[in-house]
């Protein structure tokens, strides 16, 4: 028998990293100095869109800098984990530069991933890839730097936590246009032991629960991204359930799948901006 699976809880998805908020960069100032003996001009640290980037660190410390700490950008012919697909601007005179001991405010972080995209960059976070973000060092925050730098980078495949990026092989442009085009190579997808039609859903137990290529034996797929169109006060667990039931009906019907399980933003992340839900089929 076919069973629907609903989640009856909402899980909060953190589709954008904002712990480094501080989307990393180093910039330089937006008016630079005029040059004398006395003080030289200071180079132009701006990110470029097409910039490519390595590290050597742990994928979940690069995803907390708020400023980059890596070298600068390498040649994208040679290997790279990142690449930036936007640079953005933050307008706000307001924002003061985030203390590094503390959060950075609510209201700054919606600005620095609307400077990525907003809703189309929570969009992409739902797949293998992610977007990561990184604004100046405090001291090009002084000279008025306040760029923010949004990459791309891809996932690798394994248990659901502690995954790295891997090295990219294809430009970020082109891995946008295969996501829009409905392509699997960056869809989401996870095998666990338990048996789906049970209930749980593919995080039942992150311990255990692993990214796979979607190549038709997965268990779980991340069929669908919906944007919850629900105006800007959060709606209840219940409106966005049956906001969204349809589109996750029109996934699983689709795959012939044995039911779905759904995720979307706890009020909590509602009112930081995110928007978007997801539909997994099994």
């Amino acid at each position: 028998m076919t069973r629907r699976l609903l989640a009856a809880m909402a899980c909060g998805l953190v589709l954008l990293s904002t712990s480094a908020c501080s989307p990393s960069e180093s910039s330089a100032p937006s008016t630079p100095s005029i040059a004398s003996e006395s003080a030289p001009v200071a180079a132009d640290t701006t990110p470029a869109v097409g910039d490519c980037w390595w590290w050597d660190e742990d994928y979940e410390i690069v995803n907390d800098w708020r400023s980059w700490e890596a070298d600068g950008p390498v040649d994208c012919a040679e290997p790279h984990k990142a690449e930036t697909f936007t640079v953005g601007v933050l307008t706000d005179a307001a924002f003061s530069y985030p203390d590094p001991a503390a959060e950075i405010p609510a209201d700054m972080s919606a600005a620095i991933r609307d400077a990525c995209g907003g809703i189309e960059a929570q969009l992409l976070n739902t797949g293998r890839v992610n977007v990561l973000t990184y604004i100046p060092s405090a001291d090009e925050w002084e000279a008025g730097a306040r760029w923010v730098r949004c990459d791309l980078v891809v996932r690798d495949v394994g248990l659901v936590d502690g995954r790295d990026a891997v090295p990219m092989t294809t430009s970020a442009e082109d891995i946008v246009a295969s996501i829009r085009a409905g392509d699997l190579t960056y869809r989401l997808c996870v095998n666990t032991p338990n048996d789906p039609t049970q209930g749980g859903g593919p995080y039942a137990d992150r311990s255990v629960a692993t990214v796979v290529e979607c190549d038709g034996s997965q268990q779980w797929t991340n069929d669908r991204a919906v944007v919850v169109d629900l105006g800007d006060a959060f709606p209840g667990d219940d409106a966005i359930n049956e906001y969204i039931t349809p589109y996750c009906d029109e996934a699983w019907h689709a795959r012939g799948a044995q039911g779905w399980w759904a995720f979307w933003p706890s009020q909590e992340n509602w009112t930081a901006g995110f928007r978007v839900a997801t539909c997994w089929t099994a």
